[in-house]
């Protein structure tokens, strides 16, 4: 699972955060490492000023807030979170929340972004910052969105769970987890693999092969994701 930063001007985008410390919760036997990859790399959770969610599926706000630490403060302090509205509407039904596994990420790591007064909820295409888009390509959950990173005439799209592994790229109606939509998922995929070919553009994905980066190649007419 990886989560991606960008930088344009002096503001600093982070793209998902990951499983948090409770990874095993969903399955995974480690803590998601993000935190520690800060430190490592000498970038400091400050310097975050918003915090893109692709969607609200657990292994992708895991750090929204420090939950190694007592008091739960936010992990980027200065930042504002921003999720399409459509997955806030859907993953903030009481139904869901009174779910004891699917609704316990929610109420750990989303719903007290708007206690704290750091949400902003996204509609349609949205300017983050320059040279950095998100829009919507609903079908993995309703409010799924990705984003456009372009620089000069070099054009990137991170993905989400959009592309959740490179056979998707080759064979785009497999499903290796449950989307909200299957039909959706799969025409938004079709859509953003067809784009990512027309403008020759990297394309980044949350569950796709170390280092989570690469392009769209073809092979005896079939199509590929290779990593760069």
């Amino acid at each position: 699972m990886g989560s991606f930063v960008f930088t344009s001007g002096d503001q600093r985008i982070l793209a998902d955060t990951g499983f948090g410390p409770h990874g095993e919760m969903l399955g995974y036997p480690a803590p998601g490492e993000l935190i520690a990859d800060f430190e490592r790399n000498g970038m400091g959770l400050d310097s975050i000023t918003t915090v893109f969610l692709t969607h609200l599926h657990g292994d992708h706000v895991g750090w929204n807030l420090r939950e190694d630490l007592p008091n739960r403060p936010l992990s980027f302090p200065n930042a504002r979170y921003r999720v399409h509205e459509a997955d806030w509407e859907h993953f903030t039904t009481d139904e869901l929340l009174a779910d004891l596994y699917r609704g316990e990420h929610t109420r750990r790591s989303v719903l007290p972004l708007e206690e704290l007064g750091v949400l902003e909820l996204m509609v349609g295409e949205t300017d983050l910052a320059p040279g950095i888009t998100a829009f919507p390509t609903p079908g993995h959950t309703p409010g799924h969105m990705s984003l456009l990173i372009a620089s000069n005439n070099e054009r990137a799209l991170l993905v989400g769970d959009i592309l959740g592994s490179p056979m998707q790229a080759t064979e785009t109606d497999f499903r290796y987890t449950p989307d909200w939509d299957g039909p959706m998922g799969i025409a938004a995929r079709r859509d953003i693999l067809d784009r990512a070919e027309r403008e020759k553009a990297i394309v980044i994905g949350s569950h796709l092969s170390y280092p989570g980066w690469g392009s769209i190649v073809r092979w005896e007419g079939r199509r590929y994701w290779k990593a760069l």
